[in-house]
């Protein structure tokens, strides 16, 4: 179960991801060693999986951009995914943490 301090980190994390433990410690009101013990915990529990960079879409050629809901009778998406990672030009965001910690 993710408390507020960790999920005070999880949108920090969400905003930077490169931001120090020391940063990020002041963001959420502990030491820098207590953000990074607790951003480890976060990765050893599988919550934080990856770190990912956002760019600037306009300046690689993206003058488009979309919103598209897909739903699926299943909670199986890779297919979907495999599907999407073999055409030329894409940029998938799907991460967004909101108030109550869904994405």
């Amino acid at each position: 179960m993710l408390d507020h301090t960790d999920m005070g980190i999880l949108r920090e994390l969400a905003k930077n991801s490169r931001i120090t433990m020391k940063e990020l410690g002041e963001k959420v009101h502990l030491t820098g060693q207590a953000a990074a013990a607790r951003v480890a915990k976060l990765e050893d529990n599988g919550i934080i999986k990856r770190y990912t960079i956002e760019v600037d879409q306009p300046q690689l050629g993206c003058l488009i951009h979309a919103w598209i809901n897909i739903y699926t009778k299943s909670t199986h998406h890779q297919p979907y995914l495999s599907f999407i990672e073999t055409q030329e030009n894409y940029v998938l965001n799907n991460y967004k943490i909101s108030g109550d910690g869904c994405y």
